[in-house]
């Protein structure tokens, strides 16, 4: 199965740029590219320390992830220095969920 890199580049405030990425496969990206496609109201995406990056709605973060395929052999190059995502990843999808679940809205990204 092919391997895809989320990179999310978000930036707080004009301040601070926020990168993130997580590595997924392409049912995975599908899902959240569809998700957020879909998904009209606000997302808060947490920064860590108690800031947040808003987003009137899915599409608009959706302006702000790209995909990128990477091969085998980055997939192991990637996941032994850094593992499967960063810090910024791991906020955004934890977000990205945190959100729905506050609406009732099932989000299941990683089965």
């Amino acid at each position: 199965m092919k391997n895809f890199m989320m990179i999310y580049s978000g930036n707080w405030n004009d301040e601070i740029d926020v990168d993130g990425f997580v590595i997924m496969n392409k049912t995975e990206m599908g899902y959240l590219s569809s998700f957020l496609k879909r998904y009209k109201d606000q997302i808060s995406v947490s920064l860590g320390f108690g800031d947040y990056v808003e987003y009137d709605n899915g599409k608009e973060l959706l302006e702000e992830i790209s995909f990128h395929e990477i091969t085998p052999d980055e997939y192991v190059a990637i996941h032994k220095f850094f593992g499967t995502s960063n810090d910024f990843g791991d906020n955004l999808i934890l977000s990205i969920k945190d959100t729905a679940d506050k609406d009732n809205i099932e989000f299941k990204l990683f089965g």
